[in-house]
Formats: C-alpha cells, sequence, structure tokens
C-alpha cells in the first residue's frame, strides 16, 4: 500500500468488498453504489450539506455539523481538524463520553444494523 493516497479509504473498501476475506459483511452481491456505507460518514461539496468548511471538495465539520453527525449511523466521521473550530471536538468528546456514561439516557438501538442484509448476527431468522 505505499503509493496509495488514503490508506485508511483503501482499507475499508478492501473490507467491504473483496469476498475472499470473508469478513463480516462482505458476502453483499447488490450493486455496490447501492450499499450503504458504513465505516465513513464524509460530505462532499455540491452533495451533502456542510455548516463548516470545504477542504478538496470534503467539509471539514464545525460547531453547526454536531446536530447531524450525531445522528449518523457511521462507525467514524471524516473529517475534523483541531486547528479549525477545535470546540466541536470538545463538544462531541463530551457527547459521547455521556452517551457511554450514562447509557439508560441514549440507549444503543441496534435495529437498523440487524436488519442490514448483508449482516449476520448469528441469530436464527
Amino acid at each position: 500500500m505505499r503509493d496509495v493516497h488514503s490508506p485508511d479509504e483503501y482499507y475499508w473498501a478492501t473490507l467491504q468488498y473483496n469476498q475472499n476475506l470473508q469478513a463480516p459483511g462482505s458476502h453483499y452481491s447488490g450493486r455496490p453504489d447501492d450499499k450503504p456505507w458504513l465505516a465513513v460518514h464524509a460530505a462532499w461539496g455540491g452533495v451533502d450539506p456542510c455548516k463548516g468548511k470545504y477542504v478538496r471538495g470534503v467539509c471539514v465539520f464545525g460547531l453547526g455539523d454536531l446536530a447531524a453527525v450525531v445522528y449518523k449511523r457511521h462507525l467514524f466521521v471524516n473529517k475534523f481538524y483541531l486547528e479549525y473550530q477545535p470546540l466541536a471536538l470538545d463538544c462531541l468528546e463530551e457527547w459521547l463520553h455521556n452517551r457511554t456514561a450514562e447509557p439508560a439516557h441514549q440507549p444503543l438501538n441496534l435495529t437498523y444494523y440487524r436488519k442490514l442484509p448483508y449482516i449476520n448476527t448469528g441469530r436464527a431468522s
């Protein structure tokens, strides 16, 4: 991967679409563009709303984006900059801490993930 410009994106795409690795969810047989992308949420210029700023066509999220970001179903969010509106990261960190420390106030609902056609939860249907 020495010549790959975005190793993290290469890694996720490999797990998502390489059926030889037998990673959970890699057996998806539909059109790849129709598969919900759960790994990383990114807002692209001209397509997704961004209240922060665009850098090379990708939103750098700020304070104004947090209300929407916390409702995303993705595992990660791309991107925040430490130098740009650092309070946004402080608020997100506090939200994550509160959600972890007091899960009864914000229970994690896994129904969406369990109903995805390419997820095998190990439960009989």
